[in-house]
């Protein structure tokens, strides 16, 4: 098959394996604790702090049309950047990349660089994430705070990450 050969990255999220398009992939995280943020798309299911960045986390079933999320504890974001700005993917398993012929992908591939993060009229964000924590149990919260408050300590990259310094539960 002839054509442009581009990199995706494949996610899989409840509804399925989707493959998106970003300028460039970061990272990839364990679910923190996120906050809600205002005047946001309905697929932003909220942020949280990344070495000292904001991080926008969208929901590519919200994005798709198909049904609301539920959050896990082992579930992961996908962190990259689309036109210049943080952006997070929750997804399920861990990501890969592959080359694939765009034709192929053209009516498959999710380019997260197309789409629009901010929306006056988005809806109420608090409800939003507390829809998409619904099922979170009390540990399972407390974990995913320990894990923002983890992500969020560190702000200089080159820094060891200290495991000590985590927060335990009381």
């Amino acid at each position: 098959m002839g054509g442009q050969r581009i990199d995706c990255v494949w996610v899989r999220t409840d509804s399925g394996r989707r493959a998106v398009q970003l300028d460039r992939v970061e990272s990839c995280v364990a679910l923190p604790r996120l906050t809600p943020l205002d005047q946001t798309a309905p697929w932003v299911l909220g942020a949280f702090d990344l070495h000292g960045q904001l991080v926008p986390v969208i929901s590519l079933d919200l994005l798709l049309g198909l049904r609301a999320p539920a959050a896990s504890a082992t579930d992961l974001v996908l962190v990259g950047r689309a036109r210049g700005f943080p952006m997070g993917i929750r997804c399920v398993r861990p990501p890969h990349i592959e080359r694939q012929h765009q034709a192929r992908l053209a009516r498959d591939i999710v380019d997260l660089r197309q789409i629009r993060m901010t929306d006056p009229l988005g809806g109420d964000a608090e409800m939003r994430l507390a829809e998409f924590e619904r099922q979170l149990n009390a540990p399972s919260l407390r974990q995913l705070d320990r894990r923002a408050a983890c992500y969020g300590e560190f702000t200089a990259p080159a820094e060891r990450v200290r495991f000590s310094a985590v927060p335990r539960p009381s």
